[in-house]
Parts: structure tokens; sequence; C-alpha cells
């Protein structure tokens, strides 16, 4: 499990990179399930299943 920063809300991308669409918004310290990871630092979340990527610096572990 991994959980949002306590600083701001996270944007949740339909694919690895800022340049990726958000197809969530989380609030502040939401927990997460880490499904997989690509190259730049990107990890894909989501609770049950994966619903999106983010960037690894927007978590804490």
């Amino acid at each position: 499990m991994v959980t949002t920063t306590p600083a701001h809300p996270v944007n949740i991308r339909a694919q690895p990179g800022g340049g990726g669409p958000v197809v969530r918004i989380l609030p502040r310290a939401s927990q997460l399930r880490v499904f997989g990871e690509a190259p730049g630092g990107w990890l894909e979340v989501g609770e049950d299943q994966p619903f999106g990527w983010v960037h690894g610096s927007m978590l804490e572990r």
C-alpha cells in the first residue's frame, strides 16, 4: 500500500507521463495499491484493480 501526499490532491493519469489525460483526482492521504511500474518513476495504482498512473514522488510508502 502507498498513500498520496498529505500536501494536496493528486492527479491520476490514463498513461504514465505528465502529458497523459487526468482520469481522476484523489484527495490528500488516499491509500492505494501499486499494480505496476513504468520508466521515469511512474506507478500504476488503484484500489481493487488499477485505475491509472501517478508519479512516485506524489506517494509515500
